[in-house]
């Protein structure tokens, strides 16, 4: 995403404090939200987890820093809320100041993340990796 003309900002560095935001917003109105959140269609229909099952367990853990339980519930969303969000602010200053070191943006990350979401809800659904579905 590369920057604007003017020399500003990529509006790739607005996307790490947006989600921190949220995540910070979502801790104050999950208790009033915790009764209407409905069961996962997927899972009711078919018994297997979706890519999303646990990640609104795992937020509501990572939010009051249980880490060990926000990886029990969806160590996917861990990961790419811990390491994912400071590395897309890295690419981001990066945009910004080109001789910093670190990996440079490409689309190929999204498609990376996609993937490597995929197939953690294909493994998660095997038999012999049921530690890694949500509790």
């Amino acid at each position: 995403m590369p920057s604007n003309k003017q020399g500003g900002w990529p509006r790739l560095i607005l996307v790490p404090p947006l989600l921190i935001f949220g995540l910070v917003i979502f801790r104050f109105l999950l208790p009033f939200l915790k009764g209407a959140l409905p069961q996962c269609p997927f899972f009711t229909f078919t018994g297997l987890h979706c890519p999303g099952c646990g990640g609104t367990r795992s937020a509501e853990a990572l939010v009051h820093f249980e880490i060990a339980e926000a990886l029990r519930q969806h160590a996917w969303f861990v990961g790419a809320v811990m390491i994912g969000l400071p590395v897309l602010f890295w690419m981001a200053l990066k945009e910004r100041k080109p001789a910093l070191p670190g990996p440079k943006y490409h689309d190929r990350w999204l498609w990376f993340c996609l993937f490597s979401l995929l197939i953690y809800a294909v493994l998660r659904n095997l038999p012999g990796m049921v530690w890694m579905a949500p509790v």
